[in-house]
């Protein structure tokens, strides 16, 4: 627990003193280690006292933190015209990607029109104003829906960016979204009450859950799309280490298409808001891309993604695991899960911190 000088309007019941606490004259109101109470910050109000260094121990940040999740209004993003037009454009474009699937699976024969997929999710991607843009979007999304088809226009959008990054050119870009909406076709032919359990599964279900990529290419390739669209849509899950699936395959056999669509699928998917798990934060998200990802990505994918991600939320305001809000100030370029967050002028480096990190963004 580490003592921080912070603002009268962050003090909390319970919370301990850490120093004497004097009055602008000198007089002694509250003395260290005293676990503050109500009385006790009113009369620290009274004096006009305006920052107070305190210890808040760990069952106190974690009640602190549980009360503000459960108190948090509704998002105002949500009641915006541009939201809603989003909202309306994006479960059209799902009910659409429904039904090119179903073409796709019943009549591979007939001759499907790529346009109608690409086009809608490139002029979607136009709208995005920058990454913060799209992903506060995509998780707001993501509390209306999560079906494979919300999900593959999701890893459409988190791909474009990863492809922008990297300068693709035009055409490769429409060819791997065309290849993230499709991506998890071979998902349609995985029993539902596998797909939609809301726990965890078992050995056996996941091993039927990992037989969609394959699906996915044979479908594909039964409709007769392009070569380099059905093997990523098999390769998705393989990893640059070879801990990946179906094959095994490590980085140097994995095509463009497969790397990039493994990493949107993944931070689509640990972002996402679950019947057993609230969403998990961004950086987060961030931490376990460090702790196993750089050896199972592609890091000249993953690093400028992650970069991005991380600068985007620089000077907006987060909330901290010992319940105190602060705004993010500056990056760790060797720890971008842990940037410096000025916390009432105090400047915490999250990476020296090891028991504090970043549980919200507000």
């Amino acid at each position: 627990m580490v003592p921080l000088t912070i603002s009268i309007q962050q003090i909390k019941q319970d919370m301990i003193t850490a120093d004497d606490v004097l009055s602008p004259s000198g007089h002694l109101i509250i003395p260290k280690d005293t676990p503050l109470n109500p009385r006790l910050i009113s009369r620290l109000k009274l004096y006009n006292v305006k920052t107070v260094c305190v210890i808040i121990p760990d069952e106190v940040a974690e009640k602190l933190t549980a009360a503000a999740e459960k108190d948090k209004p509704l998002n105002p993003e949500k009641t915006t015209a541009e939201f809603k037009n989003f909202n309306r454009t994006y479960q059209d474009m799902a009910y659409d990607l429904e039904k090119a699937c179903g073409q796709i699976i019943n009549h591979p024969e007939e001759e499907f029109d790529v346009s109608s997929i690409v086009e809608p999710i490139l002029a979607l991607a136009s709208t995005v104003k920058n990454t913060l843009h799209l992903m506060n979007t995509l998780q707001l999304m993501r509390e209306y829906d999560d079906t494979i088809y919300i999900h593959s226009l999701s890893v459409a959008l988190i791909a474009h960016t990863i492809a922008t990054q990297q300068n693709l050119p035009e055409d490769q870009i429409r060819t791997l979204m065309l290849t993230c909406a499709f991506h998890d076709i071979g998902k349609l032919q995985i029993p539902m009450e596998i797909i939609s359990k809301p726990g965890k599964l078992t050995e056996e279900e996941y091993a039927v859950i990992k037989t969609h990529p394959r699906k996915s290419y044979d479908i594909l390739t039964r409709a007769h799309f392009p070569q380099e669209v059905c093997a990523a849509a098999l390769l998705h899950h393989e990893r640059c280490d070879g801990s990946g699936y179906p094959s095994g395959f490590k980085g140097e056999r994995l095509p463009l298409f497969a790397k990039i669509i493994a990493i949107a699928d993944v931070y689509d998917a640990m972002t996402a808001r679950r019947s057993y798990r609230k969403e998990i934060c961004s950086f987060d998200v961030i931490a376990e891309f460090e702790e196993g990802g750089y050896q199972k990505y592609d890091t000249t994918l993953l690093l400028p993604f992650l970069t991005g991600i991380a600068q985007s939320h620089i000077n907006n305001q987060v909330r901290l695991s010992n319940s105190l809000i602060g705004t993010i100030v500056m990056l760790n370029q060797h720890k971008l899960s842990k940037p410096m967050v000025n916390v009432d002028g105090n400047f915490l480096d999250l990476s020296k911190e090891k028991n504090i990190r970043i549980v919200e963004m507000l």
